[in-house]
């Protein structure tokens, strides 16, 4: 699922308030996901919005994400918005 507990090697310096990514289709591609999702969750700020766009559907790993990121916000004493965007 991912540890809620480490910290980025990298980080933003600015306050990046949104961030839109790739909806996750598989678990394998979770790492990924939760590294960017990372980047905007530990960027200064308590307020973030989290943008998941996918073709078709939302699977389980997007979802899995989604609460990763809103678990990892509250443990970092911040709040995110987690929207999901079809694309066409």
């Amino acid at each position: 699922f991912g540890d809620l507990a480490h910290k980025p090697r990298h980080g933003l310096r600015s306050g990046v308030s949104r961030l839109r990514i790739p909806a996750p289709r598989a678990p394998e591609a979770l790492a990924g996901a939760r590294a960017a999702a990372d980047l905007l969750l530990y960027a200064p700020g308590r307020r973030m919005g989290l943008a998941l766009e996918a073709a078709e559907g939302f699977p389980g790993a997007a979802r899995g994400l989604a609460l990763y990121a809103v678990l990892k916000a509250r443990r970092l004493g911040a709040g995110v918005k987690i929207s999901l965007e079809a694309r066409s």
